[in-house]
């Protein structure tokens, strides 16, 4: 049984060919550990320059602006204006992107000497792209160059508007272009289909920096923080220069002038040295796009520009009280939704929903988190009544390209656009129900292939005594991690749980203790918002982890955890189910085989069960077990082996151990010499006992029934009593002869019995796994 991920794909098994690279590097000089080496084969780093250039952490790779199509153009034009003193206007976004692209761009501009002025439109009154309402009023208003950031490839109207006014366009985009250019003076453009830049997929933020680096003549440094900002909140490749943007942009984030960052890092109790793309990920990019979801996203720009710590302070209360809204709005969504698509039912192939009471801002938000517990792509939208049209955002699954999906169908959107993960559209109301059938029927005639069930690939398998923080230390090296360059995930396999608790302020995240065959010995690990889907699982059981190597910092004390993203039984699911309180509570399992000892069950509680479970005897040889992909052990039974034919059968995905027992046998123990002797005199004394009065028999004579029964069951196999009509008679004919209880098969079986209820009821959970396992 596995968790969200249906398979995991685990890296080559290690060979001689791995083994050789190992000694290879070794032998070369390279003192990195056996482990990370073997990651290194994995990401096909395998060469000593490989391995060396991936684990730079202060690269040099930075490709000249001027390779970039129309980048002396650029230049000249904008030198133009300065010395003319033409007011100049930056058209930017509002995204995190779009907001460091303008700042960058800005301050580029200001520096020498620019009249200059930027504008970042509002995504519900201006959409996203240049619009023509804003661009005839700023070129009313005597705007005469304009400077797109992080935006521009689809605005043909505004910028042909422009152009007819005589006012040049510069373009800086890095989206997706479609079947034509704008009309712009000057398209700067990683992708430009007239260029040939080595790198194509720069941020807009990486745009704005190449086109400020080209006019100033050197690397703005203080613009490579907000580039940085904008590359990783793009979730663009880091990889090629973006990973010496990034990098370059991290250390200038550790020394930040700017008061804003200052602010947010003290607020969020953040050490400068700890500063990492986590950070922006995580901290900076959701406030900063938070603004801009929500409506202008002017104060984002501002609290990054600020050098005022009042204002700044002031600023950031302004982005805290947006992002708080912004994460109330996205569980209200979110909450709506699942309702319509609960979590374990089959989704559609895709996705396609819209209400008027949804807010366009965080519509992205919620679909990315729709996709990634269906696995399928979504789109979602806010209806306006008053304009008539549906405006959303769309998220896929890594093999199913949207933009491509979508663009056949892009005549029937009133705007379409993004990359082929992440779109924004807007649709004419009358054109809605069209354009949901067409990408349903074009979903449908996708190879099925493509939306298969979840899988996630392994880069590391850990032994115990390989989880270790210098392992963690040489993994950083390989940073900054995101697109293209994921954080290396890891899995650890049959791991003991030491200890369980729940923890969040709705109690949703999981935090574990595991027992290591190590010297490290415990290994913490958090599973954020899998309350729900671990429930059933247990302290003392074993689980396999995948997920990352993290570091935790608690009062100056630094430790190894591990970040959970999924979870699986390999050898399958054991479930204690053993202190439940009655049978009837454990009757709720689907596709479940329950065991039982008595036929009276049977008939008691059949009835309780789903429709695709069953009760059934230990003893039952014609039973159908492939049929059932759980099995229940309701009740403990009389021989262990009979547990083992069942185990030995199939591979279960559940093994739910209730080991309920109607008498413990464990409890009271073997019948005793005095107790048989016991027994034996009062049957000289009472020849003639009712089956009905054994309960009261059992009274008198000080001994428990369930000994009693197996007492009689024992004197009768041994023919010292006759049982007829449920009444029990003495056998004077055979009270004289000499007979060795213990072999009786009463006595053996009771034995039997009770070693299967000391084990299944009173040895630990883990041994009782590992005997189940040991036997399969």
């Amino acid at each position: 049984m596995r968790g969200h991920f249906s398979q995991w794909i685990y890296p080559k098994e290690f060979d001689q060919e791995q083994n050789d690279f190992i000694q290879q590097m070794q032998s070369a000089g390279m003192t990195y550990s056996p482990a990370f080496l073997r990651l290194c084969w994995q990401r096909r780093l395998r060469s000593q320059a490989a391995i060396k250039a991936a684990c730079d952490q202060q690269p040099s790779l930075f490709h000249d602006p001027f390779e970039m199509e129309d980048m002396d153009l650029a230049v000249d034009r904008i030198t133009q204006a300065v010395e003319k003193e033409e007011s100049i206007l930056i058209y930017g976004d509002y995204d995190a992107d779009g907001i460091t692209s303008t700042l960058i761009m800005k301050e580029a501009l200001e520096s020498i000497g620019a009249k200059v002025t930027y504008y970042l439109p509002n995504r519900f009154t201006d959409g996203y792209g240049p619009n023509l309402e804003r661009y005839q009023a700023f070129i009313q208003a005597g705007t005469q160059l304009i400077i797109t950031v992080d935006n521009g490839v689809a605005g043909f109207e505004a910028l042909a508007y422009a152009k007819d006014q005589g006012v040049d366009v510069i373009l800086t985009d890095h989206h997706q272009i479609q079947t034509d250019l704008p009309p712009a003076y000057a398209v700067i453009h990683p992708a430009n289909p007239r260029g040939n830049y080595p790198f194509k997929d720069l941020s807009g933020a990486g745009v704005a920096l190449k086109l400020a680096t080209a006019l100033l003549g050197e690397i703005p440094i203080e613009a490579l923080e907000l580039a940085a900002i904008g590359t990783v909140c793009d979730r663009v490749a880091l990889i090629d220069e973006n990973r010496t943007i990034v990098l370059a942009g991290i250390n200038q984030l550790k020394q930040t002038n700017r008061s804003g960052l200052q602010t947010l890092f003290n607020n969020q109790n953040i050490s400068l040295e700890d500063i990492d793309e986590e950070t922006i990920g995580f901290v900076i990019g959701p406030r900063l796009n938070a603004v801009g979801r929500l409506g202008d996203p002017s104060p984002g720009l501002e609290f990054l520009a600020s050098l005022d710590r009042i204002e700044a302070k002031r600023l950031l209360q302004v982005i805290e009280a947006k992002n708080d809204e912004r994460v109330d709005l996205v569980k209200q969504i979110e909450a709506e939704l699942l309702r319509v698509y609960p979590k374990n039912v089959e989704p559609p192939a895709i996705i396609i929903a819209g209400q008027a009471n949804w807010h366009p801002g965080v519509l992205g938000i919620v679909a990315g988190r729709l996709v990634e517990r269906h696995h399928c792509p979504c789109l979602l939208f806010n209806f306006d009544e008053s304009k008539g049209v549906y405006k959303g955002s769309g998220r896929s699954i890594p093999s199913i390209n949207l933009f491509n999906l979508i663009q056949p169908f892009q005549d029937l959107c009133v705007h379409f656009g993004g990359h082929d993960q992440a779109v924004g559209l807007t649709i004419a109301q009358d054109q809605f129900g069209l354009f949901k059938q067409k990408l349903e029927e074009a979903i449908r005639s996708l190879d099925r292939s493509l939306a298969e069930e979840p899988a996630i690939s392994v880069d590391l398998l850990l032994t115990d005594d390989e989880v270790t923080l210098d392992l963690y230390q040489e993994i950083k090296q390989l940073a900054p991690f995101g697109q293209d360059n994921p954080k290396p995930l890891i899995v650890l396999e049959e791991l003991l749980i030491k200890n369980k608790r729940l923890m969040g302020k709705d109690q949703q995240h999981v935090r574990w203790q595991f027992h290591l065959d190590a010297p490290m010995a415990e290994l913490t690990a958090v599973a954020f918002s899998m309350a729900e889907s671990t429930a059933l699982i247990k302290a003392e059981s074993r689980l396999s982890i995948l997920g990352e190597l993290s570091l935790n910092r608690w009062r100056d004390q630094t430790s190894l955890q591990f970040i959970v993203r999924d979870f699986a039984f390999i050898k399958g699911q054991l479930i204690d189910q053993r202190s439940s309180n009655g049978l009837k509570g454990e009757l709720d399992y689907p596709q479940a085989l329950y065991l039982v000892n008595q036929s009276k069950l049977i008939d008691q509680l059949q009835s309780y069960l789903p429709e695709s479970s069953q009760l059934s005897l230990y003893s039952d040889k014609d039973l159908n077990i492939a049929d059932f992909q759980r099995l229940v052990i309701l009740e403990v039974p009389d021989d262990l082996s009979h547990l083992r034919q069942v185990l030995d059968y199939k591979k279960w995905s559940q093994i739910i151990l209730v080991s309920y027992v109607a008498e413990s046998k464990y409890l009271v123990g073997l019948p005793t010499h005095q107790e048989f002797s016991r027994l034996y005199q009062a049957l000289l004394v009472n020849p003639q006992l009712k089956i009905a009065d054994l309960a009261q028999f059992a009274q008198f004579l000080k001994i428990p029934l369930v000994k009693i029964k197996t007492m009689i069951v024992v004197f009768f196999q041994a023919k010292f009593v006759k049982i007829e009509k449920g009444i029990i008679y003495k056998q004077d004919a055979h009270l004289d002869q000499r007979v060795d209880l213990k072999s009786c098969d009463a006595m053996i079986n009771y034995k039997k019995s009770m070693e299967a209820e000391a084990f299944l009821n009173f040895q630990s959970i883990d041994a009782i796994y590992q005997w189940m396992n040991k036997e399969l």
